[in-house]
């Protein structure tokens, strides 16, 4: 930097490192960082201090409690209108909440101590940025959460011994899908299954291009091997019911009408349809509709549901017991559904309780054998539980799997042990169907 001197000649000063921080720290982006990472950064050792703890005394509950999970009567204020330009402004309806007990969050924070501290910052972190990123009014500030969540592009070239890429069914409505294609011997004249995947993300949040799924779509192919359809579908509250189970179904029938798009392995007429949280609840409302409009080519023939995404107007044992949880908490899943039924719905809408008595009869219908992947720390368990035992009631194919000491989206992390024994599962459940099929 220049300087006058008293003679009038100029001269280079050097300013000190100290200084240096204190410009950058007034920087545009420094006040970024300011205001979202620090906040961000805080919160995290708030979750590795509390989820750390095996025994909580009542004063220590009190003060970190509110930083771990957010109450509705006290978050939520009624609708509003929106400050910000072309955004709608929603009406709030408060639904009863169970009453958590101290007991209860100790039990939660204390089962999480097990896993691995990686893992326990990925998941509050993304807990943390899910609920930042949900504004007052019911929208979702995209740009904030877009940020934090780190995509990954196609790849042409095998990654892991899988190659990619995206194919677009309609560009008005953004919906597209990436196809994975596992790198096999060009000998080779096998014909391969067809996995169509949908994502979690309580219907508003992630992509088919977020890293995570990016990740388990790739080891599913890898693994099984076959390939993989990840359909990427709009999301709520910009989009309510039905437009993800329309865009799933625009899909299926794209692939139906336009079977070149994939390779020449791949065998349409033994395809599976599976997804994890939402994309479960998804991929399972799309296996009835294909029940009732038959596709031409595309024939399913199995279901693979991971941890899937149900509710209720009822209160379940394992909500309260385990309300608190990462990701599924009651205030979290009721969020979702709020904003994703249709105005005036309630959470025994034939979207949310397919065991309720709004659910559709599926007794008569040729549901495809179904595998079902469920986690023992998992807010959604008891739904999960009843949701195999409605499929059997409906003379229906189907298995459980618990994995007792697991969390919601443990797929997410394949150096948790029910991550690789899941994919084994997967891919003998394939395989098994696949093989009897022919």
């Amino acid at each position: 930097m220049l300087a006058n001197t008293s003679d009038g000649n100029a001269r280079k000063i050097r300013r000190s490192p100290s200084s240096d921080r204190l410009l950058r720290l007034h920087s545009p982006s420094s006040r970024l960082y300011v205001v979202v990472l620090l906040p961000l950064f805080a919160r995290s050792v708030a979750g590795f201090i509390f989820s750390g703890l095996h025994v909580v005394h009542l004063p220590l509950i009190r003060v970190f409690q509110p930083l771990m999970t957010r109450n509705s009567s006290q978050r939520l204020g009624q609708g509003h209108k929106s400050a910000m330009h072309n955004v709608p402004a929603y009406k709030f309806v408060h639904w009863p909440e169970p009453k958590l007990t101290v007991n209860a969050t100790t039990q939660v924070m204390a089962s999480l101590s097990h896993l691995p501290w990686k893992v326990r910052f990925s998941v509050f972190f993304l807990s943390f940025l899910l609920n930042i990123s949900r504004r007052r009014n019911g929208s979702v500030n995209r740009r904030l959460f877009n940020f934090f969540d780190l995509k990954a592009a196609p790849t042409p070239k095998p990654l892991d011994g899988v190659k990619s890429s995206d194919v677009i069914v309609d560009n008005s409505r953004n919906l597209w899908f990436r196809l994975f294609t596992p790198t096999i011997s060009s000998s080779s004249t096998s014909l391969l299954p067809v996995v169509i995947y949908f994502h979690g993300g309580g219907f508003s949040f992630l992509s088919a291009s977020s890293s995570w799924y990016d990740a388990v779509c790739r080891r599913l192919s890898r693994s099984i091997p076959s390939i993989v359809v990840s359909v990427n579908y709009r999301l709520c509250p910009e989009h309510r019911f039905p437009s993800q189970y329309n865009d799933g179904f625009d899909v299926l029938k794209f692939l139906d009408l336009n079977g070149d798009v994939l390779p020449e392995i791949a065998d349409m007429s033994r395809c599976f349809l599976a997804g994890d949280s939402a994309g479960a609840n998804l991929a399972h409302h799309l296996a009835i509709r294909v029940c009732q409009e038959e596709l031409r080519q595309v024939k399913v023939i199995g279901l693979v549901s991971i941890q899937p995404f149900f509710g209720g107007v009822d209160r379940t044992e394992s909500e309260i017991r385990l309300d608190g949880a990462p990701i599924t908490s009651v205030f979290n899943t009721d969020w979702v559904w709020e904003f994703f039924l249709p105005a005036g719905s309630d959470r025994d809408h034939e979207a949310v309780n397919v065991t309720g008595k709004n659910g559709l009869d599926i007794s008569g219908m040729n549901f495809p054998d179904t595998i079902i992947f469920v986690g023992g720390l998992d807010p959604l368990l008891d739904r999960q539980r009843k949701y195999h035992e409605w499929l059997k009631k409906s003379g229906k194919k189907v298995e459980l799997i618990e994995y007792p000491n697991t969390i919601h989206a443990f797929y997410f992390f394949p150096e948790l042990p029910p991550s690789p024994h899941q994919i084994s599962r997967v891919k003998d459940f394939v395989n098994q169907r696949f093989s009897n099929m022919k």
